[in-house]
């Protein structure tokens, strides 16, 4: 795929969006604005410790995500990304994917209804960021 086809750049975008989104999904469940059983396949119905920690990681982790993603699309005029981007972007396709599979098994119908969609579009969407060739 050429790296400034119109499909890559429309898949960084929406890649980006969505995972930033979750991400901020991630505060308001710490906030309690959602409730934290939309997340962690259900498991939990009260926020713990240990919960909010690993809430704010995800906020973090998800945010560099969108950013992997964005620098590996070369969004960034005039700089091709390093082996660091390429590798990355794999990574996180393939965490995508393990995270739908989550999402599918999940006990909450709320998160397996919104988030494995979004982690589908994500998967894809990476995919198509990874397959990508370079300048």
């Amino acid at each position: 795929m050429k790296t400034n086809s119109g499909l890559v750049k429309v898949s960084v975008i929406i890649a980006t969006v969505l995972f930033l989104s979750i991400a901020i999904f991630q505060i308001l469940v710490l906030l309690g604005v959602f409730p934290v059983s939309m997340t962690w396949g259900g498991q939990f119905e009260t926020i713990t410790p240990v919960l909010m920690i690993s809430n704010i990681i995800a906020f973090f982790l998800l945010t560099f995500f969108a950013c992997v993603i964005w620098i590996r699309a070369e969004i960034s005029k005039g700089r091709t990304p390093s082996k660091f981007f390429f590798v990355m972007s794999w990574v996180i396709t393939g965490l995508m994917l393990l995270n739908t599979l989550g999402n599918i098994t999940s006990k909450s119908a709320l998160e397996k209804m919104i988030f494995t969609p979004a982690t589908i579009i994500l998967f894809v969407t990476c995919l198509i960021v990874s397959l990508s060739k370079t300048k």
